[in-house]
């Protein structure tokens, strides 16, 4: 009963911010247009059935966000409380659209267009975000020893410095406007 009292006492400390505002809006909305395109996308390019996309692959979305984003903001509560702090941000929960297109067009798809049949692309895709979902998990276990090995600061400039080869080596000119 305690515990009950003390999370409701947390939760009515939180409230919106003008940024929080923001941020929550433009969560929904990123995550809403990749919700209608993946079905266009699965049933249109690769002949899903409409029942697995709307009655497995959407619900599957849906309860995995659920999850997700509850799981994020139990945790920001849980910091805010245990540092007395007010200011605490979650970090947003969502479908990353780089990912979806790996998953739809370098994974599922040469399957699909190997045998033209869509269930043994949905296995190959469930596998793949299976083995993802452990490489991930991983990385809280195995991220405390890496950044022991590895320098904080060399690693990030050398990540900065590929990052300003590839603008500068990028086939479109970078232009910056002019004040």
């Amino acid at each position: 009963m305690v515990k009950l009292q003390q999370t409701a006492l947390a939760v009515a400390h939180f409230q919106f911010r003008k940024g929080d505002w923001n941020g929550l809006l433009t969560l929904v909305t990123d995550n809403l247009a990749k919700i209608v395109l993946l079905p266009i996308i699965l049933i249109g390019t690769f002949q899903f059935a409409p029942s697995l996309v709307f009655g497995h692959i959407l619900p599957g979305i849906g309860l995995g966000l659920c999850v997700g984003l509850s799981i994020f903001t139990y945790l920001g509560i849980k910091l805010g409380k245990t540092e007395q702090r007010t200011d605490v941000t979650v970090l947003p929960y969502g479908i990353s659209t780089p990912a979806m297109f790996v998953y739809l067009f370098a994974i599922m798809g040469p399957v699909y267009f190997a045998g033209k049949d869509p269930l043994p692309a949905y296995q190959v895709g469930l596998g793949a975000a299976f083995l993802s979902g452990l490489i991930k998990i991983s990385g809280a276990f195995i991220g405390p020893w890496l950044e022991r090995v590895i320098p904080g600061p060399d690693y990030w400039v050398q990540l900065q410095e590929w990052r300003l080869c590839g603008l500068r080596w990028s086939p479109a000119p970078l232009s910056l406007p002019s004040r």
